[in-house]
């Protein structure tokens, strides 16, 4: 009975909610908003049914409401959807083409504009050109419109290729040469020019929890944030943190930053 009458209060919560967001009138399915909220705290792995609890509704008179309600759902888990299986971030961009606006589409066209996904990347594309968000981006070109199409090309891009990357970087062996960074091709190498005396200690440096006797790598301690309560703060010990500084050094610091990068060039 309990359970029952938290399930009807949860309701009420969400119709009154959504009606400041709704036109006078407008019809809500308590069944049907309770099967959202369940689906929701399912996320990311309900997302393709999310999407077609819409498609099914999209002609009936409860669609309005089940709308405002899936989309407010979904925009607050974004973060979650990003590490979403690709089937699920697709079905993402497909709720946003057909069912969000313009402004709801803003915050999941600038997520998952550079998604490891191709497929992702191109839906987002399409996205920005049908929808036409009003934002502000990297522009195409040196002294254009800083507008969303910046978020999937960016400075320098080439405006007639659909396909250019945000930031373009020159690769391959020749240019890894010509700025001293060493080839590596076998975990010897590896070794080698990190000074690790054996697989055995690569292993252990690999490591990313404490050991039983707390002879790990790292060490693990607290600090207050400012509403006191604990961060966890994982520390390099020194043998860890002398290899990471010869990675910087005899590695990356041959690797050229981006002409728009700022923070944290050594």
């Amino acid at each position: 009975m309990r359970e029952d009458t938290q399930s009807t209060s949860s309701v009420v919560l969400h119709e009154a909610e959504l009606k400041n967001k709704l036109p006078i009138g407008a019809t809500f399915d308590s069944a049907l908003l309770e099967q959202i909220s369940t689906l929701a705290d399912q996320l990311p792995d309900s997302m393709s049914e999310l999407y077609k609890v819409l498609s099914d509704i999209d002609m009936l008179v409860e669609f309005d409401a089940a709308r405002v309600f899936v989309v407010r759902l979904v925009l607050a888990r974004l973060r979650v959807l990003t590490h979403a299986e690709e089937k699920q971030r697709l079905a993402l961009l497909d709720m946003a083409r057909d069912y969000m606006t313009t402004d709801e589409c803003v915050p999941v066209c600038r997520r998952f504009a550079k998604d490891p996904s191709a497929h992702v990347r191109g839906r987002v594309k399409t996205l920005i050109r049908t929808k036409k968000p009003k934002d502000v981006a990297l522009p195409l070109e040196e002294g254009e419109r800083w507008d969303a199409s910046g978020w999937s090309k960016g400075i320098n891009a080439d405006p007639e290729q659909e396909t250019s990357p945000l930031f373009k970087h020159e690769r391959g062996s020749r240019i890894q040469r010509k700025h001293g960074v060493p080839e590596i091709e076998t975990v010897k190498d590896l070794r080698t020019l990190l000074k690790i005396k054996s697989e055995k200690q690569l292993g252990y440096l690999l490591l990313s929890n404490e050991l039983e006797d707390g002879s790990g790598p790292y060490t693990l301690f607290e600090i207050p944030k400012k509403d006191k309560s604990p961060r966890l703060i994982c520390a390099p010990r020194q043998p860890l943190k002398g290899i990471q500084r010869r990675i910087l050094d005899r590695i990356l610091s041959g690797v050229p930053p981006h002409e728009t990068a700022h923070g944290f060039v050594p």
